[in-house]
């Protein structure tokens, strides 16, 4: 385990390969043998290492893979997602974008439904005790950079998943903070806040509130 995040993705070796024996593997990825951590989870889901104080750690899991981010105690918590149903991503994209986060994706068209809905989720397990509205909580200001009400700017990094399976696959972690203000022109309302001082709870919360949607 080294001082900084680390993130791996694990394909299943099959269908029906348990999520928790993925995700076994891709902490031995993390850790050698002697070292694997007892993951537990808090009461609203969140992973986390009960004999490890001084980590923080996340995990999201679709139909091919699992993801998972382990980072030591610092300034952000973490949190990662990872999709591949990109038509249902984009089926059900009203029900998670704002009109505000579809004017901005109509000038930055590599922003699609599936990278805005895993960027959401990976930001609302990290921030999960500030975000009352899923919807409008988190904005997409820019590629890699949301708004998150009541905190202010969040950068997301994405990764592509096309090397591990031909279906397409987000994978979203929780950045460092901008220096930078919002933006004085902006159009997004009700973004301008503070910039992050109180970070939430590592590890961030498993509970998804896009999955209480029948897709």
């Amino acid at each position: 385990m080294t001082n900084c995040s680390s993130v791996v993705v694990v394909p299943r070796q099959d269908q029906g390969e348990d999520t928790h024996l993925t995700l076994k593997r891709g902490l031995r990825r993390i850790f050698s043998d002697d070292e694997l951590p007892h993951v537990a989870h808090f009461s609203d889901g969140a992973p986390y290492f009960p004999d490890r104080p001084d980590l923080l750690y996340s995990s999201s899991d679709c139909h091919s893979s699992v993801a998972l981010q382990v980072a030591p105690i610092g300034l952000l918590p973490v949190g990662i997602d990872v999709e591949d149903k990109a038509d249902q991503a984009a089926r059900i994209l009203p029900r998670y974008a704002t009109e505000e986060d579809l004017e901005v994706m109509v000038h930055f068209p590599e922003i699609t439904p599936l990278r805005l809905w895993s960027a959401k989720e990976a930001v609302f397990k990290a921030f999960s005790r500030y975000v009352r509205d899923f919807r409008g909580d988190i904005t997409l200001i820019e590629p890699g950079l949301f708004a998150v009400s009541r905190l202010g700017e969040v950068s997301v990094s994405y990764r592509s998943g096309s090397e591990l399976t031909r279906r397409s696959i987000g994978i979203l972690q929780v950045g460092e903070r901008t220096d930078r203000p919002l933006r004085e022109q902006s159009r997004l309302s009700g973004l301008a806040r503070p910039r992050l001082r109180h970070p939430a709870r590592g590890g961030g919360s498993t509970h998804h509130p896009l999955r209480k949607i029948r897709l």
